[in-house]
Protein backbone atom coordinates (compact mmCIF):
# COMPACT_ATOMS: atom_id res chain seq x y z
CA UNK A 1 0.00 0.00 0.00
CA UNK A 2 2.66 1.90 0.76
CA UNK A 3 5.38 1.04 -1.43
CA UNK A 4 6.62 4.86 -2.48
CA UNK A 5 7.34 5.13 1.13
CA UNK A 6 8.94 2.03 1.66
CA UNK A 7 11.51 3.22 -0.92
CA UNK A 8 11.81 6.38 0.15
CA UNK A 9 12.86 4.95 3.79
CA UNK A 10 15.42 2.22 2.25
CA UNK A 11 16.81 4.52 -0.34
CA UNK A 12 17.62 7.25 2.05
CA UNK A 13 17.98 5.08 5.19
CA UNK A 14 21.94 5.51 5.48
CA UNK A 15 21.82 9.24 4.25
CA UNK A 16 20.12 11.02 7.59
CA UNK A 17 19.43 14.48 6.00
CA UNK A 18 17.99 12.63 3.46
CA UNK A 19 15.57 11.27 6.35
CA UNK A 20 14.89 14.21 7.86
CA UNK A 21 13.73 15.59 4.53
CA UNK A 22 10.85 13.07 4.03
CA UNK A 23 9.96 13.18 7.60
CA UNK A 24 9.16 17.13 6.93
CA UNK A 25 7.41 16.42 3.81
CA UNK A 26 5.23 13.89 5.97
CA UNK A 27 4.62 16.52 9.05
CA UNK A 28 4.04 18.78 6.06
CA UNK A 29 1.25 16.80 4.38
CA UNK A 30 -0.10 15.68 7.25
CA UNK A 31 -0.81 19.28 8.60
CA UNK A 32 -2.35 19.94 5.11
CA UNK A 33 -4.66 16.97 5.70
CA UNK A 34 -5.41 18.79 9.22
CA UNK A 35 -6.08 21.67 7.95
CA UNK A 36 -8.28 20.39 5.02
CA UNK A 37 -10.57 18.32 7.54
CA UNK A 38 -11.43 21.02 10.03
CA UNK A 39 -14.26 22.21 7.12
CA UNK A 40 -16.40 19.26 7.75
CA UNK A 41 -15.87 18.95 10.84
CA UNK A 42 -17.14 21.90 13.43
CA UNK A 43 -14.53 22.82 15.98
CA UNK A 44 -17.26 25.07 17.93
CA UNK A 45 -19.55 23.20 20.48
CA UNK A 46 -22.40 25.38 20.03
CA UNK A 47 -22.57 24.29 16.45
CA UNK A 48 -22.14 20.82 17.59
CA UNK A 49 -25.27 21.83 20.33
CA UNK A 50 -27.32 23.41 18.05
CA UNK A 51 -27.87 19.69 15.71
CA UNK A 52 -27.87 17.71 19.09
CA UNK A 53 -31.57 17.55 17.54
CA UNK A 54 -31.01 15.76 15.04
CA UNK A 55 -29.65 13.01 17.50
CA UNK A 56 -32.81 12.94 19.78
CA UNK A 57 -35.67 15.50 19.04
CA UNK A 58 -37.60 14.10 22.04
CA UNK A 59 -34.71 15.52 24.22
CA UNK A 60 -33.63 18.62 22.09
CA UNK A 61 -35.12 21.45 20.67
CA UNK A 62 -33.82 23.01 17.37
CA UNK A 63 -32.83 26.67 17.32
CA UNK A 64 -34.07 29.28 15.04
CA UNK A 65 -37.57 27.57 13.71
CA UNK A 66 -40.04 29.72 12.18
CA UNK A 67 -43.46 29.68 13.96
CA UNK A 68 -44.55 26.79 11.45
CA UNK A 69 -41.76 24.46 11.37
CA UNK A 70 -42.05 25.24 15.55
CA UNK A 71 -45.83 23.77 15.81
CA UNK A 72 -45.04 20.91 13.30
CA UNK A 73 -41.99 20.55 15.49
CA UNK A 74 -44.22 19.91 18.93
CA UNK A 75 -46.32 17.75 16.68
CA UNK A 76 -43.75 15.94 15.89
CA UNK A 77 -42.23 15.18 19.45
CA UNK A 78 -45.49 14.24 20.93
CA UNK A 79 -46.48 11.60 18.30
CA UNK A 80 -46.22 8.38 20.52
CA UNK A 81 -45.90 6.59 17.28
CA UNK A 82 -42.77 8.37 16.40
CA UNK A 83 -41.35 8.40 19.83
CA UNK A 84 -41.69 4.42 19.36
CA UNK A 85 -40.03 4.21 16.00
CA UNK A 86 -37.18 6.54 17.61
CA UNK A 87 -36.49 3.99 19.80
CA UNK A 88 -36.31 0.95 17.46
CA UNK A 89 -34.59 1.82 14.56
CA UNK A 90 -30.93 3.59 13.81
CA UNK A 91 -30.91 7.33 13.35
CA UNK A 92 -30.33 7.57 9.52
CA UNK A 93 -33.24 4.89 8.56
CA UNK A 94 -35.54 6.86 11.26
CA UNK A 95 -35.18 10.05 9.53
CA UNK A 96 -35.22 8.49 6.22
CA UNK A 97 -38.60 7.02 6.99
CA UNK A 98 -40.17 10.40 9.10
CA UNK A 99 -43.86 11.17 7.09
CA UNK A 100 -43.94 13.44 4.76
CA UNK A 101 -46.48 15.30 6.77
CA UNK A 102 -42.89 16.36 8.87
CA UNK A 103 -41.23 17.52 5.36
CA UNK A 104 -39.82 20.68 6.59
CA UNK A 105 -38.21 18.94 9.59
CA UNK A 106 -36.58 16.11 7.50
CA UNK A 107 -35.51 18.56 5.11
CA UNK A 108 -33.45 20.60 7.77
CA UNK A 109 -31.97 17.40 9.44
CA UNK A 110 -31.13 15.82 5.57
CA UNK A 111 -28.94 19.37 5.30
CA UNK A 112 -27.49 18.31 8.07
CA UNK A 113 -26.38 14.81 8.12
CA UNK A 114 -26.15 14.25 4.24
CA UNK A 115 -22.73 15.71 4.39
CA UNK A 116 -21.09 13.22 6.61
CA UNK A 117 -22.18 10.66 4.41
CA UNK A 118 -20.99 12.32 1.07
CA UNK A 119 -17.37 13.49 2.62
CA UNK A 120 -15.17 10.68 1.69
CA UNK A 121 -16.03 11.38 -2.16
CA UNK A 122 -14.48 15.12 -1.74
Amino acid sequence: MFENADKCVKTYKTEEQHVEVVYKTIEYRLAMLEKNLKKYFFAEDNLIASYEWVRDPFQNTPEELSSTEEEIFIDFTSSGEIKRQFCIKKLFQFWVEVDDEFSELKTKEFRILLPFSTSYLC
